[in-house]
């Protein structure tokens, strides 16, 4: 230690931290900065301080930790990259979360008791350029699956039962059976058919909706929750729905990483009166039924793609090949299908959900769902009746078609929550701002050639300085300092 220009011996405590004692029993060497003037350990010096050279010598300016972090190098280097990337960084927060106070890491977030629908210029926020092309290629997407379901159905509902092809590729019937063309057919046909059904009714739907909503509605209506319901689950749910849809889709029903969330939702049920047992009788055998359909519908379809593929390769009777762009447009229809197994977006739309209004039992209630739902219906009231209203009719309808449309759970998100990022904490904010004592938290790595041991001595309190100070005498003195 160096306080004044005069140097100290002072061994360190092996009860401090873990990590310390190794580091106290091999006696590393440290750089400690007091008042400007730095020391290092001297085997000759006396290992106390008087309490007048601590009033007179230790001024009030930084004291740095600067004792580096010992890693390895070369390969083992680059495992403990992966294994803990950005380790000095993480390390500066987890020091200061410590040292300083948990309240860290949110102090700058608060959840606005409006949910956001009052906040300043947020409607308008709901619009730009970004937001107009995310709302085209939903609805280029629908097109495009529309186009896909139909194409499906028709080029099923053309094919001949004794073409060769119905034999090559069959799943889940018996190839060798007679009628087995006759049955791959019908069981393509009721696939095709529960798709092209689904999606007109959803499409229908949508244009009930819509078409209400700007010419038939009333003013009464107008003030009721149905009708905004009904505009964000057109918007939000069933167009995004649509742009992959297909019978796959019932076989999300058996993916165990949505099944406990749909259990939590469904037992919602019970607090309305229903019995549990019938809740989960129920909810078991009808995610049983329909992920066994969805199982079906993608062992068909997928066969159905490969006979498409196979009919149209060249052969001793064909002299013609498929173009590139048509199997481009096979393949990609079905992988576009594939994706809407399991809505990416909707399960993150259900979690913050879950988050926000789940409340600290991370279960959602009765009283809880229906207060998301109609959070969601003032949601598509306020896009509805505030965004631009100073424009032209239907300039303003396509605005705010365009916004619901591109509303996702990050629009959620940035409504719900208010950030002071004057208050928010880094690594880099960390580093460059000192404590009121002065303390400068993390030093950073050092890489070293050989060293078994991973050593951190990184302090940022003066108690953590003090609680190093020798013992006996030298510790008394040092403690009596404020």
């Amino acid at each position: 230690w160096s306080v004044g220009g005069m140097q100290h011996h002072t061994p360190l405590p092996c009860g401090f931290l873990p990590d310390l004692a190794p580091l106290a029993r091999r006696q590393h060497s440290h750089r400690w900065s007091v008042g400007g003037s730095s020391g290092v350990p001297s085997q000759g010096t006396s290992p106390a301080m008087s309490s007048a050279q601590l009033a007179t010598d230790a001024p009030s300016s930084s004291l740095v930790a600067a004792a580096p972090v010992v890693r390895r190098r070369c390969l083992q280097r680059l495992i403990d990259k992966v294994i803990v990337p950005d380790e000095d960084d993480r390390n500066v927060i987890f020091h200061a979360a410590r040292q300083q106070g948990r309240d860290i890491f949110f102090r700058h977030l608060r959840i606005r008791s409006d949910g956001g629908l009052s906040k300043q210029g947020i409607v308008e926020s709901l619009y730009s350029r970004s937001r107009v092309f995310s709302a085209a290629l939903t609805l280029f997407f629908v097109v495009f699956n529309m186009y896909t379901v139909v194409m499906n159905w028709c080029t099923i509902w053309n094919m001949q039962t004794g073409e060769n092809e119905m034999d090559d590729f069959v799943l889940l019937i018996d190839r060798s059976a007679s009628n087995a063309g006759q049955n791959f057919k019908t069981m393509q046909l009721a696939v095709a058919s529960a798709e092209l059904a689904a999606m007109a009714g959803m499409m229908l739907y949508s244009l009930y909706v819509t078409m209400r909503y700007n010419f038939c509605i009333s003013e009464a209506d107008l003030k009721e929750y149905r009708i905004w319901h009904q505009l964000y689950n057109v918007c939000c749910e069933i167009f995004p729905r649509m742009s992959n849809f297909s019978a796959m889709k019932s076989l999300q029903f058996l993916n165990p990483q949505v099944l406990g969330t749909s259990l939590s939702l469904e037992l919602t049920k019970v607090e309305e009166g229903r019995s549990y047992l019938r809740v989960v009788i129920t909810f078991a055998i009808s995610r049983l039924l329909l992920g066994a359909l969805g199982f079906v519908a993608f062992s068909i379809k997928f066969a159905h793609l490969v006979v498409q593929l196979k009919a149209q390769l060249p052969s001793a009777e064909k002299t013609y090949q498929i173009s590139i762009e048509n199997q481009v447009a096979l393949l990609f229809g079905f992988v576009n299908q594939a994706f809407g197994i399991t809505q990416i977006a909707q399960v993150e739309t259900s979690r913050l959900f879950l988050f926000i209004f789940g409340g600290e039992d991370s279960a959602m209630q009765a009283g809880e769902l229906d207060r998301q739902e109609a959070y969601l219906a003032c949601v598509a009231y306020t896009v509805c009746t505030s965004l631009s209203p100073d424009l032209p009719p239907f300039r303003r309808r396509l605005r705010r078609a365009v916004a619901l449309l591109s509303f996702t759970h990050l629009d959620v998100q940035s409504l719900v929550l208010d950030e002071d990022e004057s208050r928010e904490v880094d690594a880099r904010t960390l580093r460059s701002k000192q404590a009121p004592t002065g303390i400068v938290l993390a030093p950073p790595v050092e890489y070293r050639r050989s060293s078994t041991v991973t050593e951190t001595a990184s302090f940022a309190s003066v108690s953590s300085a003090v609680e190093m100070a020798p013992t006996g005498a030298a510790a008394a003195t040092a403690a009596a300092q404020p």
